[in-house]
């Protein structure tokens, strides 16, 4: 055979085999511009996703971005009542060290457990040391009573997103201390019979913590549940051991009503979202978790991959359930978020990095139980206002309403009617807990009862 005859042969054997590896190339580039158009399609689909949320959140009423957060959050010119209750609470001094332990609210165990015994001579004398350095500060409190309630403008995105050690918590632990010096003021009043004096301070406290209420991060509303706490701890104390006018307990059970405020735990889970949607677009921000995607190269792969954008989705999906969840009727919260726990916790963390890293509602069981506490005391101080008339307490808690308060309370963590027990000298009015379990009233390591109790006044034993 020539050799133009093999030249004629290998040639014609090289043109289909060109064109097959033609094709084959033609193929893979068809499938990269598919797959890369199908990526570019599905990311667009994302983003477009996450907009409708971002834009459902807002037509909601809600913020959807840090931007959007101190619009949303109420707040009053810091020349009115806002800077003047912040003034008049830093004002308020930390109690000496030498006292701190014989304080009633800043120790456990101080206040006798009967009413009527006698306070112990280091507790009045540590309350006297208290309010002997305080006296310039509880005269601003009293004075601002009536500003109106609010704050000056934060910038949000000057704080570090991460959870704890970073909230601008100062004025929250300025109001705690403030409310337990206005309780401990109360308490003294009660010492020397001034009704209308020790009325005046715990009213303080309360208006004092409610400055609080229309704030969006948790440890504010902490502080807020605190304080009001401590002022339902000193009436607790104080009914049972001073006789107070009808006119007096009934403008407590109006203020405890109102001291109630439905949402703001709500309004806490919006805050949270607000700020952490503001992680996803700005991820640096996640420095202070130490994730180790946040380090270098791995978020940019994160972010050009698309899973970044689907973890922003999850993540609005996740806390849109957890925001409905906290509006719920409020003993109806605990369980939802408990469903909601249990489902996070079976469901899959690919993609999730972020979310998990972010996602929190802590305080929900806090802002329950100061609910009940609330609820209880009004309901007791309605039955103390029946048995100043009738000379007895009411045979059923239901004969209070509408006479003595307009309508009573549900039990905060059933929905149930609240618990009431009464013997000749003492009534006790209870929600029965996160266990659900009736104990009688009981509040110890082995009962999750909330009582409010007031005992029949007698006469306190000489000291």
């Amino acid at each position: 055979m020539s050799g133009e005859t093999r030249d004629n042969m290998t040639t014609g054997e090289a043109k289909p085999a060109r064109r097959r590896r033609r094709r084959t190339w033609l193929a893979v580039l068809a499938v990269v511009v598919v797959l890369i158009a199908s990526f570019s399609a599905a990311r667009l689909a994302l983003r477009w996703r996450i907009n409708a949320e971002l834009q459902a959140i807002r037509d909601a009423g809600y913020p959807a971005s840090v931007a959007e957060l101190e619009k949303w959050a109420v707040h009053v010119d810091r020349e009115i009542g806002a800077d003047n209750l912040a003034r008049a609470c830093a004002g308020v001094t930390e109690p000496l060290r030498g006292i701190k332990d014989d304080l009633p609210f800043f120790r456990s165990g101080n206040l006798p457990g009967n009413p009527t015994e006698p306070l112990p001579k280091e507790v009045r004398d540590a309350m006297r040391v208290h309010l002997a350095a305080n006296r310039e500060a509880l005269g601003r409190l009293h004075k601002v009573v009536g500003f109106g309630h609010g704050r000056g403008p934060i910038d949000w995105s000057q704080q570090r997103i991460p959870h704890l050690g970073t909230a601008l918590v100062d004025r929250g632990e300025c109001v705690q201390h403030a409310a337990r010096l206005l309780a401990i003021e109360a308490i003294e009043h009660a010492e020397r019979s001034q009704t209308d004096d020790l009325v005046a301070s715990l009213l303080t406290a309360v208006y004092v913590a409610r400055s609080l209420e229309t704030e969006v991060k948790w440890p504010e509303q902490y502080y807020r549940l605190d304080a009001v706490a401590v002022t339902i701890d000193a009436i607790e104390w104080i009914v049972s051991r001073v006789p107070l006018s009808d006119a007096q307990l009934e403008e407590f059970i109006s203020t405890y009503e109102h001291a109630e405020r439905r949402d703001a735990f709500q309004r806490v889970m919006a805050g949270y979202r607000a700020q952490d949607v503001d992680i996803f677009t700005n991820p640096s921000r996640l420095h202070d978790l130490d994730l180790v995607l946040t380090k270098g190269w791995r978020m940019d792969v994160y972010r050009l991959s698309g899973l970044l954008d689907l973890d922003r989705l999850r993540y609005l999906a996740i806390m849109g359930q957890y925001v409905d969840a906290a509006g719920r009727p409020v003993h109806e919260r605990l369980n939802a978020f408990s469903r909601l726990d249990r489902h996070e916790r079976k469901s899959s963390s690919f993609g999730r990095t972020i979310t998990t890293a972010v996602l929190r509602h802590g305080g929900a069981f806090d802002d329950v139980a100061v609910t009940a506490r609330l609820r209880t005391a009004r309901a007791a101080l309605s039955a103390e206002r029946y048995r100043r008339r009738e000379g007895r307490w009411p045979t059923d808690l239901r004969d209070v309403a509408p006479d003595f308060i307009d309508e009573l309370p549900a039990d905060a963590f059933t929905g149930a009617a609240l618990k009431y027990s009464r013997t000749d000298d003492r009534v006790v009015v209870y929600c029965v807990g996160e266990d659900q379990k009736d104990d009688g009233g009981v509040n110890d390591k082995d009962s999750d009862d909330i009582p409010f109790s007031i005992r029949r006044p007698v006469e306190v034993r000489k000291r």
